[in-house]
């Protein structure tokens, strides 16, 4: 039997000393993409998304990606952008019911009313 392993990349670099903050806006101008949208654009390239898949090919199991988010360095990440791409994971997670799930994850997010954006998310 396969597992059913749920994926998803959701990088920011923040800089806390920018005043601009980085909205849903910021994302859609440098990276969201959506499942097999992500793949095709992401999949063979050096990123977490090609090193998954390369894992699920050698290990067979069936993935769902969700979506491939970043944005360039910038201000801190506004709850409306974070809220919104995190809610594309929660409700694959919940949709699809995985076995395991693979985050690609920057490590360096932080949110206007929160240090800290991936340890939100986990």
């Amino acid at each position: 039997m396969s597992f059913k392993v749920l994926t998803a990349e959701f990088c920011h670099e923040t800089n806390a000393f920018n005043i601009h903050k980085t909205g849903l806006k910021q994302f859609e101008q440098r990276l969201l993409l959506n499942g097999e949208v992500a793949i095709a654009a992401r999949g063979e390239a050096n990123t977490e998304l090609a090193g998954f898949l390369d894992a699920s090919r050698h290990h067979d199991w069936i993935v769902h990606h969700t979506v491939s988010a970043a944005a360039a360095p910038a201000g801190v990440v506004t709850r409306k952008a974070f809220d919104t791409i995190c809610a594309m994971i929660l409700d694959a997670a919940r949709a699809t019911k995985p076995d395991g799930i693979l985050l690609g994850l920057h490590g360096a997010m932080v949110l206007e009313d929160h240090p800290d954006g991936e340890g939100q998310l986990l």
